[in-house]
């Protein structure tokens, strides 16, 4: 299988919608764009997380969603640019379901943001830091340490970016390792993920299957030098 990294796929729907953000997996399907004539149907609040359970607006992050319709098909949107109050806001289309990703640089989004395409519908985006990337994690969840095998015993490897995959090779979320190589990605749809992939320069990629309980599921991924 052909893994298609997180660089390409956020480029893909970059191209999809008209920037350089994230973006669909499934390239044949037509684009649409969010009707900004229209009343918004969605909206919500992209933040950080700060110590001791405050949010901080980011500022500037291009947002972008996933329309689901019912008879499985479905297409990228364009959502907007978060301003100085983080806030975003949109008519993407017909009801569906929804999954929101926000993008700025310096940051990744570990956890996921989904619902319904309705009327006063609020979906909130958590992005942190890459160099401070744990999260206290939202269920369903999923954890682990990346690492690499060594005479010693097992070395974490930190600064490793992991992903969530939809059809085991679609980034949905992404997270980097800490310095102990732990991670963290949450609020996950247990419907729709059912991979992992983690990479660091220097090492061969992994791509493995995952199924999520309704928890938190372990997976230790290891990783080896090229």
């Amino acid at each position: 299988m052909t893994r298609v990294t997180t660089a390409v796929f956020l480029s893909t729907l970059a191209g999809a919608c008209g920037s350089s953000q994230p973006a669909s997996p499934i390239a044949p399907t037509p684009v649409a764009s969010a009707v900004a004539a229209a009343a918004p149907r969605i909206s919500g609040f992209v933040f950080e997380p700060l110590a001791g359970g405050g949010r901080r607006p980011v500022a500037g992050a291009s947002v972008f969603g996933w329309i689901d319709r019912a008879n499985g098909s479905g297409y990228a949107v364009q959502l907007g640019t978060t301003g100085p109050d983080g806030r975003y806001q949109a008519s993407p289309g017909p009801d569906g379901g929804i999954r929101v990703n926000a993008n700025k640089p310096g940051y990744v989004q570990p956890c996921m943001a989904s619902g319904a395409v309705q009327d006063g519908n609020e979906l909130d985006v958590q992005l942190v830091p890459r160099d401070a990337p744990l999260v206290s994690p939202v269920l369903p969840a999923l954890t682990g340490v990346v690492f690499e095998s060594t005479p010693g015993g097992r070395r974490p490897i930190s600064g490793a970016e992991v992903s969530a995959l939809w059809w085991g090779e679609y980034p949905v979320v992404t997270t980097v390792t800490d310095s102990k190589g732990e991670y963290v990605l949450c609020n996950l749809t247990r419907s729709l993920i059912d991979g992992i992939w983690a990479a660091k320069a220097g090492y061969a990629q992994h791509v493995g299957a995952v199924r999520l309980g309704i928890g938190v599921t372990a997976v230790d991924v290891e990783l080896s030098p090229r």
